[in-house]
């Protein structure tokens, strides 16, 4: 194990030793809980052989979620792998964001019976991290949640009803996009009057943007079109038709990892 974190140290992880813990659990077929609670048991050829060549690609940068094939999000284990971005921890913070809105509508007054299912999309989805997490939480649902639809393309011109959801959520989408006014104008015609959208950017007003320059990992050139200061994204929020209601800025347990992860 000390090894084996001491090679992931060299080879630029800026997790070491969470990793090798990760890695070898996988290997072994248990947990990391199971890992520190027995560091001294014996591990056999096999696992020993898997572990060697699991450290050994992480070496090469391969991610530790692609090479268990899942990451563990907000409770569940969400499969990952090449064909979607791994599922961040700060997005959770998005989920439980989603979960405050859907909550406040669904207990702002009784729904009658036979009420269809409240309708979140998320857009950009990826994984579909985020819409599963909303439902898994809800499940079972007394409330009448659902995500069961797929739709391709791009929002602007998306083939839906206006007023079709009670939310929406955007993880870093906007930063990626042409015309994100386009979206958050499409966004308030999908929503219905007391819908709620919920979006998460990089702040490029923050202190480790001022501090790091091109150096931040916010910036992810020339993935990111846009670099967005909060005021302009609350500003073209604003145009679109929104009043926002609440903001985020800080994060004691995500903000330290991002400033790790551009210091790498």
């Amino acid at each position: 194990m000390a090894s084996a974190a001491d090679r992931l140290a060299a080879s630029g992880s800026t997790s070491p030793r969470l990793d090798a813990e990760l890695l070898l659990a996988h290997a072994v077929g248990t947990d990391r809980t199971g890992i520190l609670a027995h560091p001294a048991a014996p591990v056999g050829d096999g696992p020993r052989v898997v572990f060697e060549a699991l450290v050994a690609r992480r070496e090469l940068g391969e991610p530790v979620a692609y090479l268990r094939g899942f990451r563990e999000f907000h409770g569940l284990a969400i499969a990952t792998d090449e064909r979607a971005l791994i599922p961040r921890p700060e997005t959770e913070l998005l989920v439980d964001a989603a979960l405050e809105a859907v909550s406040a509508r669904l207990t702002a007054a009784p729904r009658p019976a036979g009420s269809p299912p409240l309708r979140i999309a998320d857009v950009g989805t990826g994984s579909g991290a985020i819409a599963v997490a909303v439902v898994g939480t809800r499940r079972p649902s007394p409330y009448g949640v659902a995500a069961t639809e797929k739709l391709a393309g791009d929002l602007a011109h998306a083939p839906l009803r206006a007023g079709r959801f009670a939310g929406l959520t955007m993880f870093h989408v906007m930063e990626h996009l042409y015309d994100p006014r386009a979206y958050l104008t499409a966004a308030r015609e999908l929503l219905a009057p007391d819908g709620r959208l919920v979006v998460q950017v990089p702040n490029a007003a923050s202190w480790q943007a001022r501090l790091l320059g091109r150096a931040w990992n916010g910036a992810d050139i020339p993935r990111h079109l846009t670099d967005f200061r909060s005021r302009d994204l609350e500003k073209m929020m604003e145009s679109a038709g929104f009043e926002v209601l609440r903001r985020k800025y800080f994060s004691l347990r995500d903000n330290p990892a991002g400033l790790a992860s551009s210091l790498a």
